[in-house]
């Protein structure tokens, strides 16, 4: 039974009442996702608006889908460790590897990386068409992330992992390796935003080495990860046909390739 009053104050806390009861059930009906990354500017890092642009695509449609996405940033290979281990709830932007989706529920792909090879401008000699021309030279790899498997699996090749891409853009500056490879724009990003004054000096050598899908992975250990992945990949078909997706990385100042 409803009971209505004619009192104006009465109506009016009512009304005030019954809204902050909706407020307090929308709020509460946002089931928590809570994932893990590292700081890989400009696609997700604790600095950018909206932790970068994969994150906020992320974000959107995890809440589309009704859940509350939030993410930690903490050392690449704990995130991945922990995550296999069923300590993490799930990893934001992750490459696919045989032995990660033995363990992992992977989301359709998201978004692509371009994986290149940066050298100093000064080797002006130092080009390649496969792997086998890079034969000698001294590559800067990152610990604990999967590259591109044609790089990882070339055993004629001499890798050299450092603890992140900032550290091999300093080992590249003095010449301790040839070669760095990461993601383009993660690569120009560093450039651009910590290392200015040699801009100009690193440069990227064609062509690339491969575009890498992006995407989110959730622990078979925790509760409903099918259910959760099924409904995510759900509302990322829909925001990418809306043309969402595409104008999320816009806003970040990127293009679409």
């Amino acid at each position: 039974m409803i009971v209505k009053s004619k009192h104006p104050v009465i109506q009016g806390v009512c009304v005030f009442v019954c809204s902050l009861i909706s407020v307090c059930i929308s709020a509460e009906s946002k089931l928590p996702v809570k994932l893990v990354t590292v700081n890989w500017a400009p696609y997700f890092s604790e600095s950018l608006p909206k932790n970068g642009f994969f994150s906020a695509i992320s974000t959107e449609i995890f809440a589309s889908a009704g859940y509350n996405m939030t993410v930690d940033f903490i050392p690449w290979a704990r995130a991945i460790k922990g995550t296999l281990a069923g300590k993490y709830q799930g990893l934001l932007g992750v490459y696919l590897t045989a032995e990660r989706k033995e363990k992992l529920i992977y989301s359709n792909p998201i978004h692509y990386s371009q994986e290149m090879f940066f050298k100093r401008r000064e080797d002006a000699s130092l080009t390649y068409r496969t792997l086998q021309d890079l034969k000698g030279y001294k590559i800067a790899t990152v610990n604990g992330y999967s590259h591109a498997s044609e790089l990882m699996n070339a055993d004629f090749l001499t890798l050299i992992p450092g603890p992140n891409i900032d550290n091999n853009i300093k080992r590249l500056i003095r010449n301790r390796v040839d070669l760095i490879v990461d993601s383009k724009e993660v690569i120009l990003y560093s450039l651009q935003t910590k290392f200015k004054e040699h801009q100009g000096s690193i440069i990227p050598i064609k062509p690339v080495l491969k575009a890498i899908p992006l995407y989110i992975a959730l622990s078979e250990e925790w509760p409903n990860s099918h259910a959760i992945m099924t409904e995510f990949n759900t509302h990322l078909d829909l925001l990418k046909k809306s043309g969402r997706v595409d104008e999320i990385i816009s806003e970040f100042g990127f293009y679409i390739e």
